[in-house]
């Protein structure tokens, strides 16, 4: 598995591209960019109110605020990676603030090795920051009042930083049961009776070498 920084998917070789047989591409793309904005003011509002309200109490623990907003991201990507490992899913790379031409709201993504997920592992692919870093923290909160404060600004803080993996969690949601995940795309198989086939493509530097 590799760290990067600043590195997008066009700094890395070979790059690969996919054609399929006996399937069709399902995606809901169009709608899940229109739909992120809403879902970015409904992830990022509660954190702000939350931290107008207690910003005495964050002033004062100034320094678990700021180690919090250094460590979240990384334990973040962790999560996902954490899941593939328990998965059996190699992850090929963790990427830190890729580098993107325009405008990306993606501060850092981890890319699994190429598989298989049904519908339900692609959700919680998505979802496990969410359980490990939003929803845990909030029930802990109960059991451990003295901590309210900090673990409820973890949650937060996570579920703000979620909401791409949110608006991916939405489109997965709304594509048919029987999806094939592939992370980059997902597919449905034509006739079930016949195998669904991949062929992967690798490109690389020298353009005059392109691996099937």
């Amino acid at each position: 598995m590799k760290i990067t920084f600043f590195k997008n998917e066009e700094h890395f070789y070979p790059r690969i591209s996919y054609v399929w047989e006996n399937a069709e591409k399902v995606s809901d793309e169009n709608n899940r960019k229109k739909f992120h904005k809403y879902v970015l003011l409904a992830t990022t509002l509660p954190l702000l109110i939350f931290s107008i309200v207690f910003s005495r109490q964050m002033l004062s623990d100034y320094w678990f605020v700021i180690a919090a907003l250094i460590f979240l991201l990384p334990l973040h990507e962790l999560c996902h990676a954490l899941f593939c490992l328990l998965s059996h899913r190699k992850v090929d790379r963790i990427c830190f603030f890729p580098y993107t031409k325009t405008f990306s709201w993606i501060g850092a993504y981890v890319a699994p090795s190429f598989g298989i997920w049904n519908k339900t592992r692609a959700v919680l692919f998505y979802a496990f920051p969410l359980i490990l870093l939003t929803a845990l923290p909030t029930v802990l909160a109960f059991f451990f009042p003295e901590l309210k404060t900090p673990l409820v600004f973890i949650s937060l803080l996570n579920l703000s930083s979620s909401s791409i993996d949110i608006t991916d969690i939405i489109g997965l949601l709304k594509l048919p049961s029987d999806m094939l995940n592939f992370i980059n795309f997902s597919l449905t198989i034509k006739n079930k009776n016949e195998p669904l086939i991949i062929h992967q493509i690798f490109v690389t530097l020298e353009l005059d070498k392109i691996y099937h």
